[in-house]
C-alpha cells in the first residue's frame, strides 16, 4: 500500500509540477521520509494497520461463531489500512510550498482528485514554472 500511495503522489506531482517521472518520484519521496516528518510514521503505520485492526476487532467483537468473528476482524484490519492509505494521500498528494503550476492544479489540487475527499492544499498561489 505504501508503494501504491507513493506512485499516486508522484503521479500527482508529475502532473502539477510538469516534471518527468524520476524527478517527480524523488521529490515525492523526500518529504515523506524525513526523520521527524510523516514519512517514517506512515512507513511504520502501514504494516501495523491490519494486525492492530484485526486484533482489536477480535477482542471487541464477542460471538461464538469463529468465522463471523474472523471476517469482522479482517474487515476491521482492512478498514484501518484503508484509513491510513487515505490519510497519507490527503496529506501528501498536493505539492508543498506552492511548487505547482496554478493553471494545472489550482491550490495544488489535481483535477482528478475527488472533490469529496479532503486534501491538504498548498497555501501559496505562486507558480512553480511558467510553462503549462
Amino acid at each position: 500500500m505504501f508503494l501504491l500511495a507513493n506512485g499516486i503522489i508522484a503521479h500527482a506531482w508529475m502532473y502539477c509540477m510538469n516534471l518527468d517521472w524520476p524527478p517527480a518520484s524523488d521529490a515525492a519521496d523526500s518529504p515523506r521520509f524525513s526523520l521527524f516528518g510523516s514519512g517514517l510514521l506512515f512507513l511504520a503505520l502501514y504494516p501495523s494497520c491490519f494486525p492492530v485492526g484485526f486484533w482489536l476487532a477480535w477482542r471487541l467483537f464477542a460471538t461464538r461463531h469463529r468465522r463471523v468473528r474472523s471476517v469482522a476482524a479482517c474487515l476491521a484490519g482492512l478498514l484501518l489500512l484503508g484509513g491510513a492509505f487515505t490519510t497519507d494521500l490527503a496529506l501528501n498528494v498536493s505539492p508543498p510550498r506552492g511548487q505547482y503550476i496554478h493553471a494545472r492544479c489550482p491550490a495544488g489540487r489535481p483535477p482528478w482528485w475527488p472533490a469529496w475527499l479532503p486534501l491538504r492544499t498548498s497555501a501559496s498561489p505562486i507558480d512553480f514554472k511558467d510553462e503549462g
